[in-house]
């Protein structure tokens, strides 16, 4: 992609528009603040390495925030499993101890509705947890 600017570039192609092509077919944040950079100075002027290292610290700022939600996200994920370890180890020692009266609960429409209502919302607990532990950046 940055040979292709370079080329348009030297065909004379206007610098604006080969900064907002790029940054329309490369959708990654980052390089859209980079190219956004670019068009400003290439449109005001001023001193681009100045500029350049500015962005350059925003970047690695962004990414080191991003590391450190997702270190701090991985004891989130590891309750998560932790108390779904738990929710099916008792069952299972529910079922062990007393098979009879788990069939029993579980024949039952009140049982099905629990054990369903159980299962969907460990599921959009685990939805939840997935979403807020993939920082944007």
């Amino acid at each position: 992609e940055l040979e292709e600017m370079v080329a348009r570039l030297r065909l004379g192609d206007p610098a604006v528009d080969v900064f907002a092509l790029l940054r329309r077919r490369v959708p990654v944040e980052t390089f859209r603040l980079f190219c956004t950079t670019l068009t400003v100075n290439w449109e005001v002027g001023g001193g681009l390495a100045q500029t350049l290292a500015s962005v350059g610290q925003t970047i690695r700022g962004r990414m080191a925030i991003a590391r450190q939600v997702r270190a701090l996200s991985t004891q989130g994920r590891i309750t998560t499993m932790s108390v779904l370890f738990v929710t099916y180890f008792l069952g299972a020692m529910m079922w062990q101890s007393d098979p009879a009266r788990m069939t029993a609960f579980l024949v039952t429409s009140v049982g099905q509705m629990l054990v369903t209502a159980v299962l969907v919302l460990q599921g959009v607990g685990i939805a939840m947890v997935a979403k807020i532990s993939r920082p944007k950046v």
